[in-house]
């Protein structure tokens, strides 16, 4: 993840700045803060801006404040919020992060101002660090729109969206089980071995198993290596550019297109990848002559699906579509990952109030049929096939399956 962490420091009356709290830990070494901390504790002028500077291989986003007052050592007290940041931030993800920080500290300061909570609180400050914790969380994950900051019954209320949106204007995807990535950038690796970068060990592990067959629950399993970090690894490459993620190829899947269609029918470009794509054609591969005609056939079959069309039903229907080199699980995942199709996916739900006699070995799967885990949830997490899953679902009697995005 390009964020590290996020930290609340103070000018401390013997050693000058420093930082009191920090989440996760030790991500701003001490030698890297002394550098920069002119422009997290400043002088009067800045107090009250949000500062960005770029150092060494980071972004360190500070929100100084000063609050002048006879009653503290030397007539003030000093304090910043900050984020520390990969260098490689965009821009706009910069912009969401001062806008965090401008609340967090108009907020921490009047909570100074009206209750003494930095100088004076019991709690000696130990509510900052909860809360820089509750933010970090929060911002990791992709899926939560908010975050609350408390203290003694007042409550700051900050949103995350704009931090949590892609360069499209879509929510950060969330890495799960059963996603299946795709690598875009396949000269990666040899990029960072010869310009000397350093390479996750995760990754570095992780990567020949990425084939846009494999899920990430099966990645992790093969790798042997920890699921958490694997997500995170996927989810650092995925908001780099350098990957992508499908759905599991399967006959079953249901697709819908999506507006983005319009971009294909016009642009000449993405209408020779996309024959290239589906036909198995090099990536340099003129498209000429019969792969002209192929195009029309692949962009009809593009605009029939519809609510409820499943991927096998659709070529099913259009047999001359599968001749030659087409390729089916390529002509799905180009569309998937240029937008061009949104999966529609299957949620079984069983009523709680029934009462019906089980195995119990099937009865964690039955747990999952709430309505919130999809069917290839539920497949990746419990390692079976759909078929399974459909069988039991349909032989409960009381189970119904819900279809959304």
């Amino acid at each position: 993840m390009a964020l590290r962490s996020v930290f609340y420091a103070e000018f401390d009356n013997d050693i000058g700045p420093r930082i009191v709290h920090e989440y996760p830990l030790n991500s701003f070494r001490r030698e890297e803060f002394v550098r920069v901390s002119n422009y997290v504790i400043t002088e009067p002028s800045l107090s009250g801006r949000a500062l960005c500077v770029r150092a060494f291989d980071k972004i360190v986003v500070a929100f100084p404040v000063r609050i002048s007052d006879a009653r503290y050592v030397r007539n003030a007290l000093l304090f910043s919020l900050g984020f520390v940041a990969d260098r490689t931030l965009k821009s706009d993800k910069v912009d969401a992060l001062k806008k965090i920080l401008i609340k967090l500290g108009a907020f921490v300061k009047r909570m100074e101002l009206e209750r003494r909570a930095l100088s004076e609180s019991p709690d000696a400050k130990a509510w900052i660090a909860r809360s820089l914790q509750n933010l970090f969380s929060k911002l990791a994950d992709g899926s939560v729109d908010s975050c609350s900051i408390e203290y003694e019954g007042d409550v700051l209320g900050i949103t995350l969206r704009s931090f949590h949106m892609n360069d499209d204007g879509q929510r950060r995807h969330v890495v799960k089980d059963h996603d299946v990535p795709v690598l875009l950038d396949r000269d990666y690796l040899a990029m960072k071995r010869t310009t000397g970068g350093r390479i996750d060990l995760t990754i570095e592990r992780i990567l020949p198993l990425i084939d846009g067959i494999r899920y990430v629950r099966a990645i992790s399993d093969e790798a042997d290596a920890d699921i958490e970090f694997v997500r995170k690894a996927l989810q650092s490459m995925h908001h780099h550019g350098i990957l992508s993620f499908i759905d599991i190829f399967q006959y079953s899947n249901i697709y819908i297109a999506t507006d983005r269609m319009q971009q294909l029918a016009t642009s000449s470009k993405l209408r020779d990848e996309c024959v290239r794509a589906c036909c198995c054609l090099a990536a340099e591969a003129p498209v000429v002559g019969k792969f002209k005609t192929t195009f029309k056939r692949i962009f009809r079959a593009y605009c029939a699906f519809g609510c409820g069309t499943r991927v096998g039903d659709l070529l099913q229907r259009r047999p001359n579509l599968s001749k030659g080199t087409f390729d089916a699980r390529r002509f799905i995942a180009f569309a998937v990952v240029r937008g061009f199709l949104r999966r529609i996916h299957e949620y079984p739900i069983v009523s709680k109030k029934a009462s019906v006699a089980v195995k119990e070995e099937t009865r964690a799967m039955i747990a999952l049929f709430d309505g919130k885990h999809s069917i290839d949830a539920i497949c990746a997490s419990l390692s079976v096939p759909r078929s399974v899953v459909v069988v039991e679902a349909k032989s409960l009697g009381n189970a119904c399956v819900i279809m959304r995005r």
